[in-house]
């Protein structure tokens, strides 16, 4: 299954049942192996999210719920899809939409995984779990009619090599939906601005950035969004 979707120069290689990788069987663990338990803890968290970020977890989850739906049919990819913290309900849901699901950690993987199967009953299509990298996905151009990329730009230095791949592997017809913490908001920004001086986030950008970015990137039809520091982004024609 996996390799119609895979470059023809890519193997993929099953690390556990269920969740295969692409990167190589001596790369080290990824930082974020050891942080599931804390991240689910405090990402997840109602308070976190309305004081720091003036956003909520339903909004993320009604934005992860659109992208699935936006097609009725074809592949849809979550690049960087964490452990699903937010979009497992989704994906329970659109059970007809073969689904791969991509990050870079296992760990999140495997979590994401767990979460699915508490939630899920018999699917009716496949659903892939598959560690890569966002900066050099595996994939055939054009695989995917949509693609869901949420709370993941912000961590990047070069947020146009991310775009890039995203869209290199989105079909034509397809479309893209886009979250990223901006700037515009006190509370949020000291907070990012904290969170860049730890090296968690990549420095941070203003909505008129991020924007242009996409613009750059996707083009037109672009429809955004904010809800305090969260930039919502979706574009291609719905």
């Amino acid at each position: 299954m996996i390799e119609q979707l895979l470059s023809p120069s890519r193997d993929a290689w099953m690390v556990e049942p269920g969740i295969w990788s692409v990167l190589p069987r001596s790369a080290p663990p990824q930082r974020y192996d050891a942080r599931v338990k804390v991240y689910d803890l405090v990402v997840g968290n109602r308070t976190y999210n309305r004081v720091l970020w003036g956003s909520s977890a339903s909004k993320y989850a009604r934005f992860a719920d659109a992208s699935v739906s936006s097609r009725a049919s074809g592949w849809h990819l979550d690049a960087g899809c964490g452990s699903l913290i937010f979009s497992a309900q989704a994906y329970a849901r659109h059970r007809y939409r073969p689904v791969v699901l991509l990050d870079r950690s296992v760990g999140m993987l495997r979590q994401a995984r767990t979460r699915l199967e508490k939630l899920e009953p018999a699917r009716k299509a496949p659903l892939l779990l598959l560690q890569a990298d966002l900066l050099d996905l595996p994939f055939r151009a054009g695989v995917f009619d949509s693609v869901l990329s949420m709370g993941v730009l912000h961590l990047f230095s070069e947020p146009e090599r991310v775009l890039g791949e995203l869209i290199r592997v989105r079909a034509p017809s397809g479309v893209l939906f886009l979250s990223s913490l901006v700037l515009g908001r006190s509370v949020g920004d000291a907070y990012l601005r904290l969170l860049h001086l730890c090296r968690e986030v990549a420095r941070p950008r203003s909505v008129a950035q991020i924007r242009a970015l996409a613009l750059r990137s996707a083009g037109r039809p672009l429809r955004i969004r904010r809800k305090g520091s969260m930039l919502f982004i979706e574009a291609g024609q719905r």
